[in-house]
């Protein structure tokens, strides 16, 4: 907070011990700022607080009211302290309305400091959050503080703007230098497909599982990406305990899906003179997959994709390398197969399909490509010459490497998850 504000107090003293202050406060000279809720109260802006403090013994017992009124920000609650009148014994909020946060919020605390939060409510916005948490380097030993156990039980919870998961409940447990579980299971689209993702780390090592039955809506609603429709999700990743750390390594499955609006996909296309199919990825109408595989490694930042395709009956794509997920870059070298039904029959042929195709996900006919650069404009090359080579010759026309997952680094990742009945479309 900075600048002025204007206070008047009501100071009681009784013999026992007690005291009682009770204030109300003006704030429209002053400006302060939330981070973790993205609110700036600007000076000039009319604001409004009060106040009622109990003390005993020079000591804070409890706050039986608090509120603040601004056009940015309403908060109402109170508070409890523990015998060293510092450390938060339950802390109510019955209401906090911020942006597109409006909730209540209940906080028990130890003598130790250590809590449990409770959030209940209409809406949560999490994006400034998520902001903070970018500018951490993944790995790096966050400050020591208190466990926290968190439970949420939400009708929205926002992850950008229009980007959102609604009838979210969770249970988080953090143990005050990192996070140990995050349970979470919500509904996403406009079908309400049901959302699960479950984090563990302990003795053994990390684990992450993820799953959706509208794969599109998941990952539009946690802001990854706007392209896909539809499908349904299987994730599965583990990292070992002890020994050389690793990263995060699995699977990730997205099966009956499409490709609408990816003009990345369309210049791709193009250039590979497959322009109706191009026109297609850049429409509405998009392009039909049956299936899309891949091994992943998600470290410091960088996300390592390896055998990675994608299959459908119009065409098909295989890939490798790597994205940083901190600078939104990729570096991925791959082939295109057009007509991949047709095209990847021949790979059926005993040794002359191996001779001919190559690699797993291609085709007699299929053209070299590579990307690179930042995502949203990747620079994009490809090698028509391949097109007419046989397929285990057709690695000497790569026009760039890709950043490949090193080879002691392999993915050596469990199988994808089995279905589960609420995730069947």
């Amino acid at each position: 907070m900075s600048g002025k504000f204007a206070a008047k107090l009501e100071i009681k003293g009784y013999d026992d011990g007690r005291n009682t202050i009770e204030g109300s406060y003006d704030f429209k000279q002053a400006r302060f700022v939330v981070p973790l809720l993205q609110i700036v109260k600007p000076v000039g802006m009319a604001a409004q607080g009060r106040s009622r403090i109990e003390l005993r013994n020079q000591r804070i017992v409890s706050v039986p009211r608090f509120e603040l009124d601004a056009p940015v920000i309403k908060a109402e609650g109170r508070a409890q302290f523990h015998g060293d009148g510092v450390t938060i014994r339950l802390l109510r909020i019955d209401k906090l309305v911020a942006g597109r946060t409006n909730l209540t919020a209940n906080i028990k605390g130890t003598t130790k400091g250590a809590k449990t939060v409770t959030l209940t409510g209409e809406a949560l916005d999490l994006q400034p959050l998520l902001k903070a948490s970018e500018k951490k380097p993944e790995g790096k030993e966050e400050e020591k503080t208190p466990p926290t156990e968190l439970l949420a039980n939400l009708a929205r919870v926002y992850f950008a703007p229009d980007r959102y998961v609604d009838a979210v409940k969770g249970k988080l447990h953090h143990d005050g230098a990192r996070w140990r579980r995050i349970s979470v299971f919500g509904k996403v689209g406009a079908k309400a497909a049901p959302f699960s993702i479950d984090y563990a780390a302990g003795a053994k090592g990390r684990t992450l599982k993820a799953r959706s039955a509208d794969a599109g809506a998941a990952l539009r609603a946690l802001n990854i990406a706007d392209e896909i429709r539809g499908g349904r999700l299987d994730l599965g990743g583990s990292e070992p305990a002890g020994g050389k750390r690793k990263g995060l390594a699995g699977n990730i499955t997205i099966e009956n899906f499409r490709v609408s609006k990816a003009p990345t996909m369309a210049r791709l296309l193009a250039l590979a003179s497959q322009q109706g199919l191009a026109n297609w990825a850049s429409s509405d109408k998009g392009i039909e997959f049956k299936e899309f595989k891949a091994r992943f490694r998600s470290m410091d930042g960088l996300l390592y994709l390896s055998d990675a395709r994608a299959v459908g009956s119009q065409v098909g794509f295989t890939f490798a390398g790597a994205i940083n997920l901190e600078k939104d870059t990729a570096k991925l070298n791959g082939t295109v197969v057009p007509l991949y039904s047709l095209n990847s029959a021949i790979s059926k042929v005993p040794l002359l399909g191996r001779v001919l195709v190559g690699e797993k996900g291609g085709g007699i006919l299929a053209v070299r490509y590579s990307v690179n650069g930042p995502l949203k404009n990747p620079q994009i090359t490809v090698n028509p010459l391949s097109m007419l080579t046989p397929g285990l010759l057709r690695k000497l026309f790569d026009i760039g490497n890709a950043t490949p997952t090193p080879e002691d680094e392999k993915p050596k990742a469990p199988d994808v998850l089995k279905r589960d009945p609420r995730y069947e479309r």
